[in-house]
């Protein structure tokens, strides 16, 4: 079953139009990897699946509603999101930045509590950092925090925009061990923007290979890996050689 389905969606900025002509799907428990050109429309693709941006025209399909009849808020603490620089709120401690859309969902006290306790030690975070603030993290620490506070809530689809691209290649290496980890253990939908083609080869269960707001292949690795769509997607390819 799909949860997210564009259906001819049009981006248009001004005079410029982002997305031309976008029609996909995504299967739920699916670990999508985007990929493609600085530009190419990765962003605007994900941020117009939480309603942050408005598609222009066609529709976007979310768990089986429209985009436009969400109430975008809702829909907003319903999915995960990470960003590059994990993005954490600077005055609240580690224990208050994953709490936080649990607290806005009204949980009680307990559930907070195992929730934080539970997603710290599946993001290998230790649980005597939790009165840390994020200046006290070091990089890779404050991106668990943000993987952390994106699944406290067991979302059904998570949206992760270069997400390791700010930290050291070591740290990156574990934190791609740690999500796919995840994605294994609770089955959640994943889609993740990366410039790194070999990160997009190993975390995905597919892959999705954007030029010029439109997709010039959609599949699994190995198809990608095997018989690249174009010349753009083996030049890609090429860099894992």
């Amino acid at each position: 079953m799909a949860i997210i389905t564009f259906d001819h969606v049009k981006k248009v900025y001004g005079k410029q139009t982002v997305i031309p002509n976008l029609s996909f799907s995504v299967e739920k428990g699916e670990f999508v990897m985007m990929i493609g050109t600085s530009g190419s429309g990765k962003t605007t693709t994900l941020k117009m699946i939480n309603g942050l941006i408005m598609p222009s025209g066609g529709d976007i399909i979310v768990e089986g509603k429209s985009i436009k009849e969400h109430d975008l808020i809702a829909l907003r603490r319903s999915i995960g999101y990470v960003i590059q620089g994990s993005v954490l709120f600077p005055h609240m401690n580690v224990e208050e930045n994953i709490a936080y859309v649990l607290k806005l969902l009204h949980k009680s006290k307990e559930e907070i509590t195992q929730a934080v306790d539970h997603w710290m030690k599946v993001t290998d975070l230790d649980l005597s950092l939790k009165k840390r603030f994020p200046s006290e993290l070091s990089g890779g620490q404050q991106q668990r925090v943000g993987i952390a506070r994106a699944l406290a809530a067991t979302p059904d689809l998570v949206l992760m925009d270069e997400p390791f691209g700010a930290v050291d290649a070591i740290t990156r290496e574990a934190l791609q061990q740690e999500i796919k980890k995840i994605h294994a253990q609770v089955g959640i939908t994943i889609m993740f923007i990366t410039h790194d083609i070999e990160e997009a080869l190993t975390l995905g269960t597919k892959v999705m290979v954007m030029d010029q707001g439109q997709i010039v292949q959609y599949d699994t690795p190995e198809v990608i890996k095997t018989h690249p769509a174009n010349a753009f997607v083996a030049q890609l390819v090429s860099r894992t050689q």
